[in-house]
């Protein structure tokens, strides 16, 4: 797939997503798809709430235990998220951004974006797939900051 499908499949999900062509547009562009992701965490959030409310009434202490716990793995998710953009000023910044490397980055992008958008409601009712899902999100969350800081010196 190149950069111009890439493109096309994040603007279709994203509107005012263009691409990551023009310099002084990538960081815009890196905060509408961070803040997008962002709002869909805490979209996961609130459900993981109203789950854990639902538990409590069923006074599964266990369970309520596992579900509390794992608010905070999404809430430091959602830090991650929300405060990397300090990290990536140095790439955004460069003038000739490698066009693989903005492939590998886009084509990353879209795994977090299908991520989030096709997360189902099942999920969250199953802390073990709730669990994996997190877990595999950080992964490549991560996966795409690598990608970032590894350029930025290029």
């Amino acid at each position: 797939m190149g950069i111009k499908d890439l493109v096309s499949e994040i603007t279709s999900i994203l509107p005012g997503f263009s691409g990551y062509y023009e310099k002084e547009k990538r960081r815009e562009e890196d905060k509408l798809l961070r803040d997008y992701l962002f709002k869909k965490i805490e979209d996961i959030e609130k459900k993981v709430y109203e789950r854990i409310k639902k538990i409590t009434k069923s006074k599964e202490m266990k369970e309520i235990e596992k579900y509390v716990s794992i608010t905070k793995e999404i809430e430091r998710l959602k830090d991650s998220i929300r405060y990397s953009s300090y990290g990536y000023k140095g790439f955004f910044d460069i003038v000739d951004v490698n066009e693989e490397t903005l492939e590998e980055i886009m084509n990353v992008d879209i795994g977090l974006i299908k991520m989030v958008k096709e997360m189902k409601e099942e999920t969250i009712d199953d802390f073990n797939s709730l669990s994996a899902f997190l877990k595999d999100f950080e992964k490549l969350f991560e996966e795409r900051k690598k990608i970032i800081l590894g350029y930025k010196e290029v």
